[in-house]
Parts: C-alpha cells; structure tokens; sequence
C-alpha cells in the first residue's frame, strides 16, 4: 500500500494503462481516499486505515510518499517505537517555498535576448550567481525577496495542444520564497499572510518578467496566482510551499536522506518504508527512490 496523507485528494482511479497494469499483476490502485494511520503490530507495519474506517492489510510491505513530519507526527499515532528516529523526522528541514504564477496569452513572450528564446521549453531568468544566493539567504530569512529567480515554462512553444489554437499558455515558478512572511527585502510590502500578499507579490514578478520581455502584460488573457500556502493546502507534502520536500545540503543528503541510517527507504518499523523526494537521491521526476526500494523488495 501507498500511503498518502491526510486531506490529499484525488478522483477515484478510472480505467488507464497504469490501472490495468496493477491489475494485471493482481492489485489495485484507489485515490481520493485519506489514510488516517498505518496500521503496526509487534512492530511491523500490517497495512492501513482510512479516514472513512475502511481497512486495508498489507501482505509485504506499507510505502509511505509522504513528508517525513507527517509520518511520525500523524500517520503513526503512536511514533515509531524509535525516539531517535521520531526526532529526527520532526527536525527535518524544508527549504524554502515556491509560488506558481499561470498565465493564459495572446502570444508567447517577447524575449529581449532574442526570438529563439520563444522555442525553448524553460527560461530562467535572475542576473547573477549572487543574485541567486542573496534571494535565498532573504527567503531563509523569512524576507520576500527583492529580486526572486524566476522559471518560466512556455509549454505550448513544444505542445500547442495545450492552449487553444493561436494561444498559449505559460507557468511562472517563482523561487525561493518564506512560508511565514517577516518582512519585504524591498521595503514595499508589509508582513501578511500569504492570503494577503500574494496578488501584490506577483505583480512585483510580472514587473521582472517585463524587464526580459517588454509587453508581456498586454498579451495576458487570464492569470491564476497560488503563493506557497496554497501549494501546501493543495498537497501536505508540499510544507511551506517546499517543492523539492526538503533542504538538499550535506547534513541532510547522500547517507543523511532524510536521517542518518534511514537513507535505504527503511524505517524502525518492520515492513514500513519511507519514500518520495525527501528520501535519497532527492528531489526529481525520475522516481528514483521508488524504482530502486522496488527492486530492493522484489529481491526478498
């Protein structure tokens, strides 16, 4: 079993490739259904209970995808029967959060440094190196950054499918930015909850994006803002807005992911195993963790 967390919400699994593929190998795939607790006994994980009561048992193994403060801190009620490691998941530490910035357009944007830029998929824009570290020291310092990085994705440039025809779309990634607004780098913005701040904070976005490409305003059709807060109500794994679950510094990569002799997806409890971006090798798309716990339990 997989188990998600509470308050994730998904539609219930309809008929597609990777259902039939489970069921062909003789399981089944159900979403939209909140796991209250993992269920343990004698010290080995025995499956899970929904939120709806409903129960399920595990015949070799619980895979938890979770942040690792919510499994110790929800999923098991009762901790791992390891303090050291009940500690250790409740220390982790996020980095900082992101804002999502979609937008509908006329046309893609207008690069200043030159057309070609409009047939590339991404386009990072901030100045310099420093410029970079200094936007994450003032987000690690609960400050809105003056000048945050920016990724833009011009998906329609390789899928027109995407938007309607003739129009586009574009997402706005906005880095790195505080979960709990302090103060404003710039000196323009006055602490306030996210709920408050993030129209004015995009709009201090857009003015960047203006700068690499003049008239992008005039090409918006639509524009739908979710600051860092709203990325965590949407999905609890995403804490503060953390895209990539969780600060990838030394102390906290490699052999320390997401703790010290926890990094092989393993946990105290027997047949419970952690995986997702806060374990090794980190954030990503390629599911690394997962392929590699797969083969490690399809040895067994």
């Amino acid at each position: 079993f997989h188990a998600v967390p509470a308050s994730a919400r998904a539609l219930i699994g309809e008929p597609s490739s990777r259902n039939r593929c489970s069921a062909s190998a003789g399981g089944k795939i159900v979403t939209g259904a909140e796991v209250a607790e993992i269920t343990v006994s004698a010290g080995r994980a025995t499956g899970v209970r929904l939120a709806s009561g409903e129960s399920h048992t595990a015949t070799r193994a619980v895979i938890a995808g979770v942040a690792p403060k919510a499994l110790t801190g929800r999923l098991l009620p009762n901790g791992s029967g390891d303090a050291g490691f009940d500690t250790a998941m409740q220390k982790f530490r996020h980095a900082p959060g992101t804002m999502m910035i979609h937008l509908a357009l006329d046309d893609l944007p207008d690069w200043r440094a030159g057309a070609e830029l409009r047939q590339f998929a991404y386009v990072h824009l901030s100045p310099s190196l420093d410029a970079m570290s200094r936007t994450y020291q003032q987000a690690m310092a609960g400050m809105l950054p003056d000048e945050p990085v920016l990724v833009v994705g011009q998906p329609t440039a390789i899928d027109p499918s995407r938007a309607p025809q003739g129009k586009h779309v574009l997402w706005v990634q906005v880095r790195m930015l505080p979960a709990e607004i302090l103060g404003d780098a710039a000196g323009k913005i006055a602490p306030d909850h996210w709920d408050k701040v993030k129209e004015v904070y995009a709009k201090r976005v857009l003015d960047i994006i203006e700068t690499y490409a003049p008239g992008l305003r005039n090409k918006i059709l639509g524009r739908a803002v979710f600051s860092p807060i709203d990325l965590e109500r949407e999905n609890p794994n995403l804490v503060g807005g953390d895209q990539v679950c969780g600060s990838h510094h030394l102390a906290q990569n490699f052999l320390f992911r997401p703790a010290r002799n926890y990094a092989g997806w393993n946990t105290p409890v027997a047949h419970l195993h952690l995986t997702g971006a806060a374990t090794w090798p980190g954030a990503g798309t390629g599911a690394a963790s997962g392929f590699m716990l797969a083969q490690q339990l399809g040895g067994r």
